[in-house]
């Protein structure tokens, strides 16, 4: 005769479960928050993992200053974006991305700094149709086992001044001159296990096209220095 697995414990699971999932968000939350460091983080997800109970998971974040009560606000309930009004360029405005995907493209206008937070997730920040302010927009990453890639036109000023942590960076812009202009794009923040990404593309170009753009890019460059070379000589 076949055996079924007892309704209650059957529940018990699926608690312990969900339980587990909302605390290890609040971990990640407080560690981006630096309440807890990257070895303090790690101690307290190895803990949650061999926990067998709701109190015992529950404890893992019962000394955090920015814990919630668990039963408020499921991870998926965190709002995502701040937009940035489109009349004027803001002071400041945040992306808050908790286990979920973001992205800002199209016309915008980016607040002059900007504040991006993505822990278990993915934000996509696509500048080249943004308004951008005259002088420095800064973007302040703080990024958690997620991942921020930035599409930028070719030649946008753009500096990257990250702190990057068992993490990595990935810059595929080509070699072309910074346009001439007042705006330039500062990005700084960390990224602990994550990827910071930046991908150079015209507004609406794939990723095919763009591949032909630079290797045909690449082909005139060779030209012009064989022009140049050759009108050199005597």
């Amino acid at each position: 005769m076949a055996t079924t697995e007892p309704t209650n414990l059957v529940a018990s699971s699926e608690v312990l479960d969900d339980v587990r999932d909302r605390v290890r968000d609040q971990l990640a939350d407080s560690y981006a928050r630096t309440e807890i460091n990257l070895e303090e983080l790690e101690r307290r997800l190895d803990l949650l993992w061999s926990a067998q109970d709701v109190d015992s998971v529950e404890q893992l974040v019962g000394d955090l200053p920015s814990a919630a009560p668990l039963g408020l606000q499921p991870a998926s309930a965190i709002p995502t974006l701040t937009p940035a009004p489109l009349s004027a360029s803001p002071e400041t405005a945040s992306i808050n991305v908790v286990l979920g995907e973001a992205q800002r493209n199209g016309i915008w206008i980016p607040a002059r700094h900007n504040r991006v937070r993505a822990i278990l997730a993915a934000v996509t920040i696509d500048l080249r149709e943004a308004q951008l302010a005259h002088g420095t927009t800064i973007f302040d990453l703080n990024v958690v086992l997620g991942e921020v890639a930035f599409l930028v036109p070719p030649g946008l000023p753009l500096t990257m001044q990250c702190d990057v942590i068992l993490a990595e960076v990935g810059d595929h812009r080509s070699s072309a001159p910074p346009r001439t202009g007042a705006a330039r794009v500062l990005v700084t923040g960390r990224a602990v296990l994550g990827q910071i990404v930046i991908v150079e593309r015209l507004p609406g170009e794939g990723w095919l096209a763009s591949k032909r753009r630079r290797r045909l890019e690449r082909k005139n460059r060779r030209s012009d220095r064989k022009k140049q070379l050759g009108a050199g000589s005597p």
